[in-house]
This record gives structure tokens, C-alpha cells and sequence, in this order.
């Protein structure tokens, strides 16, 4: 009753007030209120959100707080915006990384950055902002696959593996590392056993094309991803 009288009574002008305090009330609550709260704190920020930048965070906070009920309408919604935001993505790719690695466990969080690796993974290892030209730190090419490893390794839902092996397998191609070539391969074959169908057959699939004899043909298969389908998000800069 209280979110649907704030969904009601928000705005622009006192969104972040009634965000910080539904974060506070987030991080104080029981589970089960976490589960019914978290889809109508993102409509709230979703439809109120001042700028791209503000979503960004908001939703990167609830990520962190309660990545595990964020529906994936929600988690596509941020990937289209920061996809189609030549501004936001390195902003959004360098806070998404340092927070997966204190927040391993929030699914909503992992995909997110998964997807965003696979398309902007050159920004982290250049350590540049492509739209503005700034210097960024850098973070090694060993670091970024061994923690999409490893996250996918210790995540319980398949569909976060299932977009750690499309991730690795973007990547792969832009590596001259060949023994970073070899870790992605290698953890690929591992997922051919895996439980779960999808993750069997995209493996199965990946592992052929990482030979040699596809050398040619990785950059056009493995070409930059429309964002995924989500509803339209008109955000002022």
C-alpha cells in the first residue's frame, strides 16, 4: 500500500529523497519484503529517474542490495540505455566491476556486466573513455576473464553461466594473450559437461568455433549485440 501510494507521489523533484529512503528501507527489511519491494523501487526510479546518470546509480544500487530480485525487464532496460549512451559506458562498466567484485552473489548485477563485457571489454583493458577521451585505470586482460571465471564457476543460476560463455567468447578473439586464449577454451570444454542443456549445447557450439580454422570468420560472428529488447527509456542527459 505505502509503494503504491509513492509510486503515485513521486516525481522528479523529490525522487531522491524517496529513494534513499527506500534504500535504507531495503537494506533494514526481511527478505520476503525484499523480494516485493525491489520491482516497484525500480519502476520508481525508472519513470521519476533526473538523468541518465542518477538511473545508472540508483539501479546499480539496487543491484548491489537486492540483485537477486531484480526482474530481468529491469536488468534489460539498463543494459538498452547504457548500450545506446556512448557517454554512460565506461562510467557504467568500471562501477559495475568494482561492485560484482564485493557483490559476487547478486544476479541481476552479474548479468548486467556480463553483457556490457562482451560489447565494451576493450574499455576497462584500454583504460580509456571512448566518448570523451579520458584516461581510465586499466585493468589486465588476466583479471577481467579470471573474474568472469570465477563468477561464473560460483553462481548457482545457469543463465548467469550461460552469459559468462558468450562473454568469454566476445572476448576471446580480441586477445593476442594465447595462454589467456587457452583459459577461456579450457573453462568452455569444462562447461560441455555442464547440467544444464543450454549451457551444454552453447559450449559444445563455442568450443568448435574457438579453433584455429575460424580465425578469419571470429570478428563478423562475434560482431557487437543489439542491446536486448526492453521497454523505451526516455531519460534526459
Amino acid at each position: 500500500m505505502v509503494l503504491e501510494i509513492l509510486k503515485m507521489i513521486t516525481d522528479e523533484t523529490n525522487v531522491s529523497s524517496v529513494t534513499r529512503t527506500l534504500f535504507n528501507d531495503m537494506l533494514s527489511c526481511t527478505p520476503e519484503l525484499l523480494k516485493d519491494m525491489t520491482p516497484a523501487v525500480c519502476q520508481i526510479i525508472e519513470v521519476n529517474a533526473p538523468s541518465k546518470v542518477w538511473y545508472f546509480d540508483s539501479m546499480l544500487r539496487v543491484m548491489v542490495i537486492a540483485g537477486n530480485h531484480t526482474e530481468d525487464e529491469n536488468v534489460n532496460s539498463l543494459i538498452n540505455l547504457i548500450t545506446n549512451s556512448p557517454q554512460l559506458q565506461a562510467y557504467a562498466l568500471y562501477k559495475l566491476y568494482f561492485a560484482a567484485l564485493d557483490n559476487q552473489n547478486q544476479e541481476g548485477l552479474v548479468k548486467t556486466l556480463f553483457w556490457l563485457l562482451g560489447e565494451f571489454y576493450s574499455i576497462l583493458v584500454n583504460g580509456q573513455d571512448p566518448s570523451t577521451g579520458q584516461t581510465l585505470p586499466k585493468i589486465t586482460e588476466d583479471k577481467v576473464i579470471s573474474m568472469v571465471i570465477d563468477l561464473s564457476k560460483s553462481s548457482k543460476s545457469f543463465v548467469v553461466k550461460q552469459i559468462g560463455i558468450n562473454t568469454l567468447v566476445k572476448i576471446e578473439h580480441k586477445l593476442k594473450n594465447t595462454s589467456l586464449k587457452e583459459k577461456i577454451k579450457e573453462y568452455i570444454n569444462t562447461q560441455t559437461k555442464s547440467e544444464d542443456y543450454e549451457c551444454q549445447t552453447r559450449a559444445f557450439e563455442y568450443s568448435h568455433l574457438l579453433d584455429e580454422e575460424w580465425s578469419d570468420w571470429k570478428e563478423e560472428i562475434f560482431k557487437p549485440m543489439p542491446a536486448p529488447d526492453a521497454s523505451l527509456i526516455t531519460i534526459s542527459e
